[in-house]
């Protein structure tokens, strides 16, 4: 009787403690085409102006979980945005002006440098984390921050070839949302939910922030690759582009990737059947053998 009162107790503990994971959390999902694009860019930070190349990172779909938490009142996105590159890699070819040293004048040499730039795991991941839900009487629907402050998931690679050597490697990199004199730069995902079709459906909508805004996005770390050949030849390589003039004409924007998206009008997200987690399953189990224990005593 013992054994049986205590396995009884842990697994009422089991389902009390399990019971609020799988009860407070509502998980859905939406699949949606989408519009826009992303610069895919690399400059050297050591050479003269136009020491740089780009290609476009063309938006197509974009994929979410959302995770909507009706007690806390608070709704999270994850999401992977699906693209296409308009080039495998970029390139630019430079020259700098290597000092000499008297009686010999400074020398010019030629550095030609490739850089391939690619999202991984089938495109561009964000996470909103939990943002709170306020009605808006206005818009007759709930409003949140939908805010992107970045992606983790990118790598790239390069090749310097220079005075008949050539060097090569690879990196990881961040891009995380500028913040400039000019305020956030800020793209959203969906910023606003209508409860019409709730619990079975979520209607979604403010993809782009009204109408898609242009967001700065700097690299994480800011020089990926730092090669100095025998030829003096030195290469700062650093995701990003120079951008001198904003949309205002204004300057200052600095050095990064440019992005901007958009969705047409709402999009339905449909509520995932939950699964029961591993303490309900163990609990449940626990509970079969006091049952079974029962029946046979």
């Amino acid at each position: 009787m013992k054994i049986t009162k205590s396995v009884r107790i842990a697994a009422l503990s089991l389902v009390s403690f399990a019971i609020p994971v799988t009860g407070h959390c509502q998980t859905y999902a939406l699949s949606a085409p989408i519009t826009g694009a992303m610069t895919m860019s690399a400059q050297d930070l050591n050479g003269p102006t136009g020491s740089t190349g780009s290609f476009q990172l063309n938006f197509s779909t974009l994929t979410e979980t959302i995770y909507l938490n009706p007690v806390a009142q608070t709704i999270e996105q994850v999401g992977t945005i699906s693209a296409t590159p308009s080039a495998s890699s970029l390139s630019f070819q430079e020259v700098q002006q290597i000092p000499g040293v008297f009686p010999n004048p400074p020398t010019s040499v030629t550095g030609n440098v490739t850089v391939a730039l690619a999202p991984t795991g089938g495109g561009l991941s964000f996470d909103t984390g939990p943002q709170p839900v306020t009605w808006n009487a206005s818009d007759g629907a709930y409003t949140f921050d939908g805010s992107v402050s970045g992606f983790n998931n990118l790598v790239g690679s390069y090749s310097l070839v220079t005075g008949g050597q050539t060097f090569s490697g690879s990196f990881t990199y961040q891009l995380s949302l500028k913040q400039s004199q000019f305020g956030p730069l800020t793209p959203s995902a969906f910023n606003a939910v209508s409860t019409t079709g709730y619990p079975n459906t979520l209607t979604l909508g403010g993809l782009g922030g009204g109408g898609g805004e242009l967001g700065l996005f700097q690299s994480s770390p800011s020089v990926v690759a730092n090669v100095t050949a025998t030829n003096g030849f030195n290469m700062a390589l650093s995701v990003g582009d120079r951008s001198s003039v904003n949309g205002a004409g204004e300057s200052g924007w600095g050095v990064g990737e440019f992005l901007e998206w958009s969705s047409p009008g709402t999009v339905t997200a449909t509520e995932l059947v939950p699964e029961p987690t591993s303490l309900s399953l163990l609990a449940f189990g626990i509970l079969g053998i006091i049952f079974l224990r029962r029946r046979l005593s």
